[in-house]
């Protein structure tokens, strides 16, 4: 958990707990994450003694299910009251609030409370939420529960998460709110999150994200090529020669983050021998990149094999305006890429493309720009290059272009967190996460 986001969401507990709250109550469907959370939270706080008072799974389930709990947090006790009565859930539960600086996690309440008559459940749970809000020693207190109505409990309680698990695009996705932490300031009051190594880690937030100024080069197959982050070549495969790649983004995703994956394919590209043609913007992002390019290739290198269209003239000696037909567009371009391979020693050329700059190039010839991007498509598989696009969710010409590539990968933006997944091939949900370097993190 060395993400900042970790850190921030985390955070917060220690100063619930710091500022005299003493009962957190988490509440959610079954299987939602609430008793990761729970062990999360105590790995974070790191108290003298954890007991875990049980009345739904045995202690030898517990601990295949979290195998690093009892190494990581030695002074942890599983007390498991299953079959036992009201009394001893009650017995148990003062002898935990006894030790000192202490964290005691019953799971679950309503377990127990199911199988007691309304009377008695009530009369049990309003003695332990008033043993809980009395602590004998600095005792904190965890209360899961599988009920997402609202109930008694969750009034007594002084803080209240629910973890909530839901299907978006035919792909799982984890969500927990934070309805009330007393005393502590929230200002983002929903994660998402993942069940990642039995322990509970909250998607990074893409307004945290510094973009990479180089990229380092990834070592890759014999007559294979790169898509230049490991991740993405880990889960979506690395292309073969001749293939293509296309990056749809939703409107929602940050402007900068979008030219990230193709200057990462683009800059490993040209470290491996090739030659880069790119039909873009010239951005400040790609303008830097190429600059730093130049201070690892030689100025020499990027100038030979590095030619960009932009849609209007520009000062920058590696760039062309794009012309104002697709005829004379598809000729200078033709010419444009046979010049790049003349200068690359691999003779291999990797197009990239923006469909939304094309699309309002051309918006008299979408026709006759789609026939032309399949020949282009058609070309490179001939001569063993590389096309990359990108382009946008809400464009019919994307999604018409990209029913042709080979592979699809689509780049999402929901509750601040930035998320990734192959159409083709497919695959889960993963949390974009940029440090330094680019890495994928599967939603488990």
């Amino acid at each position: 958990m060395s993400d900042k986001v970790d850190n921030q969401f985390f955070g917060l507990f220690r100063k619930f707990f710091e500022s005299g709250g003493t009962t957190l109550l988490l509440k959610g469907a079954p299987g939602s994450g609430k008793t990761t959370l729970a062990f999360t939270i105590a790995l974070v706080l790191k108290p003298s003694v954890v007991s875990y008072i049980s009345t739904r799974v045995s202690e030898e389930n517990i601990d295949k299910q979290f195998p690093w709990l009892k190494q990581s947090l030695p002074e942890t006790s599983i007390r498991d009251v299953r079959l036992g009565k009201p009394e001893l859930l009650v017995e148990e539960f003062l002898q935990a609030l006894k030790h000192e600086n202490s964290l005691v996690i019953v799971d679950s309440w309503d377990s127990f409370a199911r199988i007691l008559p309304q009377n008695e459940a009530l009369k049990t749970e309003s003695a332990l939420v008033h043993l809980a809000s009395t602590p004998v020693a600095g005792a904190k207190v965890v209360f899961v529960s599988e009920r997402v109505e609202l109930s008694s409990l969750e009034y007594a309680s002084d803080g209240v998460i629910q973890t909530e698990f839901e299907t978006v695009k035919g792909r799982a996705l984890r969500r927990l709110k934070i309805l009330k932490l007393r005393g502590v300031r929230v200002e983002n009051p929903v994660f998402l999150f993942t069940l990642e190594d039995a322990k509970l880690s909250v998607a990074p937030l893409s307004d945290f994200f510094k973009l990479p100024e180089r990229f380092e080069v990834v070592r890759k197959p014999q007559n294979l090529c790169t898509l230049g982050i490991r991740d993405f070549d880990r889960v979506f495969g690395v292309l073969e020669f001749g293939c293509s790649v296309g990056y749809e983004f939703s409107s929602n995703v940050r402007n900068e983050l979008k030219p990230v994956f193709s200057a990462a394919a683009l800059s490993n590209f040209v470290a491996h021998g090739g030659g880069a043609l790119i039909v873009s913007h010239l951005d400040k992002y790609m303008e830097r990149i190429l600059l730093n390019a130049q201070k690892v290739f030689s100025e020499q290198v990027v100038k030979s094999r590095v030619r960009i269209f932009t849609p209007s003239f520009t000062k920058n000696e590696l760039a062309s305006a794009i012309p104002n037909s697709v005829d004379e567009f598809v000729k200078e371009l033709e010419s444009a890429k046979e010049e790049v391979r003349a200068n690359a020693p691999s003779r291999k050329v990797m197009l990239a493309f923006s469909t939304c700059i094309l699309q309002q190039r051309f918006s008299n010839e979408q026709q006759k720009l789609s026939s032309a991007l399949y020949s282009v498509l058609s070309s490179a598989s001939e001569n063993g290059d590389v096309v990359v696009f990108n382009g946008s969710s809400s464009s019919p010409f994307t999604k018409s272009v990209y029913y042709f590539v080979d592979k699809h990968i689509r780049v999402i933006s929901i509750d601040g967190a930035t998320l990734v997944y192959g159409v083709k091939p497919h695959t889960p949900f993963y949390f974009l996460r940029i440090q330094d370097q680019i890495s994928l993190i599967e939603l488990v």
